[in-house]
């Protein structure tokens, strides 16, 4: 980051620290602490330190930014590829079950021959690590007891004979103060590289993400009214590492800096190792971020004084947040029938879709719940700077692409919420996009066709109705309106 020398004092604060035999004065900043000085050029002979660059062009900004708005951000996550079904391939074949725990193998790829030498580099990071919890007795008590634990749990043990080819892991610190359990919790850096400059984990398939995510468990989450949370205590570590691979797990340590450096191999799933298991911004954040691009404003450019007022209100209004109020349990509890409800809308600028689900009870009154919305911007026809222009986004494209956000995210949630749905209707106010999904595929253009298949593909099993523009509730989500909240609790007759 660059910074202009008009700016550069105002960052500077009080806090000094001059080094011993140095030229070098460690300075705080409003940014961080900085290195300033001269250096001796004379007298140098070793290489210090080495500087790299990291260039950030515009374009690579450019695309980044795009992101926001691209239609392949509604992208279905991909199926499994070819290495992460051979990872579970690998898994199946090869784990068991010895003494009440399960036993694994680790997930090689065929590269596995590219693994250098790592002892030297694992030795001089322990080193450094050393030099830091000597000079902070609270750290190395910590760090000391956490890894005499690790040896009397047998989750690491000591080895004499390290011949064989194998890996060492480097490891250090990480302090989170604010834990109930574990303030500090040593990482072990499977990603170090080896003379060969190829890391273990470069050599170990990751495997797919097989757990639900945090929005799935989530919305399971809403359909009881009592929820217990629970923790599972040092869950990787209850599952054991093949002995044939515990080689590739080797770390180097010792408690007292005078006795000599021993050799461990860790025997449990470790934390660190890429085969170990792995918000959204608002419509109206995402408009202004998409109306800046468009604009090709310099970063250090002022705003015009209209996007400027645009921006004060908005953030503002966010305040507004606080009294957002949802209700969790979205199953009433006398209820004998549920309904899943889902609403499409778009407008040139964007679209958006959100799922309900209606209880139904035995005297006929019924109960409906919000469980779940998403929305989207809508693609710029033309790009800043570029000759070549998009066709625009008509508003029944829009729509479309409002009910293929809406398939996708009907499926999420009925996969998610796991319980007998007797009904699903999903609603659009496009009386285009409705009779799009009464043709084939084949019959209408790329566009169209493409996302009327996967809608098909998808809701099949469903049926669409037609919804009037007044009586849509997904209009909010596709409306760049102010942030207005009620202080209702969210429930619809």
């Amino acid at each position: 980051m660059l910074i202009g020398a008009e700016l550069f004092f105002e960052l500077l604060l009080t806090e000094r620290v001059m080094l011993k035999d140095c030229y070098a004065t460690l300075w705080n900043t409003k940014l961080g602490w900085i290195v300033t000085g001269a250096f001796d050029y004379a007298h140098r002979t070793t290489t210090l330190a080495n500087v790299a660059c990291i260039e950030s062009s515009e374009s690579n900004l450019d695309k980044m930014v795009q992101r926001f708005w691209d239609q392949e951000e509604t992208a279905n996550p991909a199926n499994v590829n070819a290495e992460d079904q051979q990872c579970l391939d690998h898994f199946a074949r090869t784990h068991r079950r010895e003494e009440g725990r399960f036993v694994v193998r680790l997930p090689f790829r065929e590269n596995l021959d590219q693994l250098g030498e790592s002892r030297n580099m694992a030795e001089i990071r322990f080193y450094q690590l050393e030099k830091r919890l000597k000079a902070n007795g609270n750290l190395k008590m910590q760090y000391s007891a956490f890894m005499n634990e690790y040896m009397r749990l047998g989750h690491c043990v000591k080895v004499e004979d390290f011949g064989s080819p194998g890996f060492y892991l480097p490891h250090h610190a990480i302090l989170k103060p604010s834990s109930s359990t574990t303030k500090l919790r040593v990482v072990f850096d499977a990603s170090s590289r080896s003379d060969t400059n190829v890391s273990l984990n470069d050599v170990l398939m990751k495997g797919p993400t097989i757990q639900d995510t945090l929005a799935s468990i989530v919305l399971r989450a809403r359909k009881y009214k009592f929820l217990f949370s629970a923790d599972v205590i040092k869950m990787f570590r209850q599952i054991r590492v093949d002995d044939k691979d515990t080689c590739y797990l080797r770390v180097l340590y010792r408690e007292d800096p005078q006795a000599k450096l021993d050799v461990f191999e860790l025997k449990t799933v470790t934390y660190g190792t890429s085969c170990a298991p792995f918000c959204a911004m608002t419509i109206l954040a995402k408009l202004f971020i998409q109306q800046l691009w468009s604009l090709e404003l310099p970063w250090d450019e002022p705003l015009p004084t209209e996007l400027e007022a645009d921006w004060r209100r908005f953030k503002n209004q966010l305040k507004q947040i606080n009294e957002i109020k949802i209700v969790r349990c979205v199953v009433a509890e006398d209820a004998e029938t549920f309904e899943v409800h889902g609403f499409s809308d778009a407008s040139k600028k964007a679209y958006g879709a959100c799922v309900y689900l209606r209880s139904l009870r035995s005297d006929g009154t019924s109960v409906m719940h919000l469980i779940s919305s998403k929305t989207r911007v809508s693609p710029l026809p033309t790009k800043p700077g570029s000759k070549k222009s998009r066709r625009p986004y008509t508003a029944p494209r829009a729509e479309l692409c409002g009910a293929l956000l809406l398939s996708r995210l009907v499926t999420n949630v009925l996969k998610a919420i796991d319980m007998k749905i007797d009904k699903v209707l999903l609603w659009c106010d496009s009386q285009i996009v409705l009779c799009w999904l009464k043709r084939t595929p084949d019959s209408l253009e790329l566009f169209v066709g493409s996302r009327v298949r996967e809608i098909h593909l998808l809701t099949n099993a469903y049926e669409w109705r037609y919804v009037n523009t007044n009586d849509n509730p997904a209009d909010l989500a596709s409306t760049p309106l102010e942030l207005q909240y009620s202080h209702s609790s969210g429930t619809a007759q």
